[in-house]
């Protein structure tokens, strides 16, 4: 498998092995699941200013994003402006951040600030990068077509400089877009795309994630493409006054989903889904403990199963 090819390869270099390496390494083990291993090369490297942008990512893996903001923004303290590329993944880092934070004004700034970077370089690996952190701002704000729209051309982008790990991330982020749109064979379809990458390149993290989304329940359930009936109904639950994320979670509910699975399929912390959930059981008039159960009801009368 080639990460596991790489990682072979860089320790052919030990025992003089360089601090950077170790990081490199670390990103390597990241990517493999392996986060413990890849937090304890990270400190092993400390002293090379790389080895906070690890952390941060590694910080954002284990769902802590204060870490991985204070992380990133240590990097941008500590480590010259010169080099735009390294500066770049600090700010892509700090827009990952705060959108899991759901403190979208700030993750709209740190996007303005990658874009700049990205249009002066000039490369195709940042305007892949700005592609998808477009898509996680517009999905965070509830813009799924535009989300879709932007996990595709990242997609696309990485592809065109024979990048391989991430076309296979950004396949389960527009798989998880079509989901959370009700396009449920092309969202099959992406993921198991997806799939096929990160077990080839022993990726198990994303494996695992990608073999859990295709086991749903809700995704055997495929509908192909939405219906004229389906469409009916959505405009029907927007005149009852829903937002298009409260549709989203009021479908998500009925599928079974938990408060932990929403946040997860719609790139939200659980504090967010809970507050969407609370509008949500406001709006269709339900409260207590029957509360979900009524919501359930409600989106079976709306035609969401």
């Amino acid at each position: 498998m080639e990460l596991l090819a790489a990682e072979k390869e860089l320790g052919a270099y030990r025992p003089g092995i360089t601090p950077e390496s170790v990081v490199r390494l670390g990103e390597l083990r990241r990517r493999q699941g392996l986060l413990e291993q890849a937090e304890e090369l990270c400190e092993r490297a400390s002293s090379h200013a790389l080895s906070l942008l690890g952390r941060s990512a590694i910080a954002l893996d284990y769902g802590d994003s204060r870490a991985g903001v204070d992380f990133a923004e240590r990097f941008l303290r500590r480590h010259s402006s010169d080099d735009k590329t390294d500066h770049a993944k600090a700010i892509e880092l700090l827009v990952e951040a705060h959108l899991a934070l759901g403190e979208l004004s700030a993750a709209r700034d740190y996007l303005g600030r990658f874009e700049e970077i990205a249009d002066f370089v000039g490369t195709v690996h940042l305007q892949a990068e700005a592609a998808q952190l477009r898509g996680l701002l517009s999905f965070k704000a509830g813009k799924l077509d535009e989300a879709r729209r932007n996990f595709a051309d990242s997609a696309d982008l990485y592809e065109r400089i024979r990048d391989v790990y991430m076309p296979a991330v950004m396949r389960f982020r527009h798989a998880k877009t079509l989901r959370a749109l009700g396009y449920w064979e092309r969202a099959r379809h992406e993921a198991q795309r997806a799939l096929e990458t990160s077990e080839r390149l022993g990726a198990m993290r994303e494996a695992e994630e990608l073999r859990t989304f295709l086991a749903d329940e809700g995704a055997a359930h495929s509908g192909g493409s939405r219906s004229l009936s389906e469409d009916s109904c959505f405009r029907s639950l927007r005149e009852a006054g829903l937002t298009l994320r409260e549709e989203e979670i009021l479908r998500l509910i009925v599928a079974g989903k938990d408060n932990q699975e929403i946040a997860d399929i719609l790139f939200l912390s659980v504090r967010t889904a809970e507050r969407h959930l609370s509008n949500l059981y406001l709006k269709i008039g339900v409260a207590g403990k029957s509360a979900r159960a009524a919501a359930v009801a409600d989106g079976f009368r709306h035609g969401l199963m």
